[in-house]
């Protein structure tokens, strides 16, 4: 009106500017965003993304009605492409109506059988779930006394002071050992877990020397390599 327009066209030119800038804007916006979340999406079933779209888009005559009413209303807004909006508007509409036809016509589905309540079944809980230290060590009955303080043992000592000089050069502190005793073990082996995994075993001899060789030695002797 301001520059010598017709309503009808200042309205034209006010819609092209405002609504069809925005749809400009924000269609490849939503396109990008929706194809995102289908690569990233984790399926649950055995139907892939695609199957579960349509599935999901086509199972409610609703959907289809509700997408019909917004592209009828885009399709009367001045200065669009309005016959192509309508015409998606009717052909999601005889979607919506041979959906709907096609709900009515399934047969009904049987109501499942209510089973008896027992009452004297326990409910599962945290309780009965071992949980699994983040690191562990299992020892054979003949290692207890290293690991065993009333009995002189200085593993658990020597333990702390190494997680305590790693926690000094590395800045974090490791998790506790926990140390077990297995009787499935062999009475001198010892094994090292985490989270339940076995991650390296091997064998001890409490009451024995460990003798190494600097590479002068001129004899050997008599034990265990």
């Amino acid at each position: 009106l301001q520059h010598g327009m017709s309503m009808g066209s200042a309205a034209e030119s006010y819609t092209l500017l405002t609504i069809g800038d925005g749809l400009v804007a924000q269609i490849p916006a939503l396109v990008i965003s929706t194809a995102a979340g289908v690569i990233v999406t984790r399926v649950s079933t055995d139907q892939d993304v695609g199957e579960q779209m349509v599935g999901q888009l086509f199972s409610n005559p609703r959907v289809m009605l509700l997408a019909a009413a917004v592209l009828g209303l885009l399709g009367m807004v001045p200065g669009m492409p309005n016959l192509v909006f309508l015409l998606f508007t009717a052909a999601l509409l005889g979607l919506a109506w041979w959906l709907r036809g096609r709900e009515e016509k399934a047969p009904e589905e049987p109501q499942p059988v209510k089973m008896p309540e027992n009452n004297s079944v326990v409910e599962a809980t945290w309780n009965d779930v071992q949980l699994e230290d983040s690191l562990g060590m299992e020892v054979g009955y003949r290692l207890i006394p290293m690991v065993d303080f009333q009995q002189d043992g200085e593993l658990l000592g020597r333990i702390r002071s190494i997680r305590k000089k790693f926690a000094q050069d590395m800045g974090f502190l490791p998790p506790v050992v926990h140390i077990r005793d297995n009787m499935d073990l062999q009475p001198a082996r010892y094994r090292i877990l985490m989270k339940g995994v076995e991650i390296g075993s091997g064998d001890a001899y409490p009451g024995r020397w460990l003798a190494i060789n600097p590479g002068t030695a001129a004899g050997t002797l008599p034990g265990e390599k």
